[in-house]
């Protein structure tokens, strides 16, 4: 998120939703730099890339059911 531009527009849509109190998830991260502004901005939530790849509806159920969880970095 080199940009500027997007970096404003994202600030604004987190910042917007906070002020609309409703819960604001990021989709598509792809990169720790995208997670660390979006952190920076107060956006607690996010899916992506980073996290994992897409999986099969039965994949997800199972890791919900057992508990676990994935995260950046590991």
């Amino acid at each position: 998120m080199q940009e500027t531009s997007i970096r404003a527009i994202v600030e604004s849509i987190v910042r917007l939703g906070k002020a609309l109190s409703l819960n604001v998830i990021a989709e598509g991260l792809e990169t720790e730099e995208q997670y660390s502004v979006l952190r920076e901005f107060g956006c607690p939530v996010a899916q992506g890339f980073l996290f994992g790849s897409a999986r099969p509806t039965d994949t997800v159920a199972a890791l919900l059911e057992s508990g676990k969880q994935t995260s950046a970095g590991g």
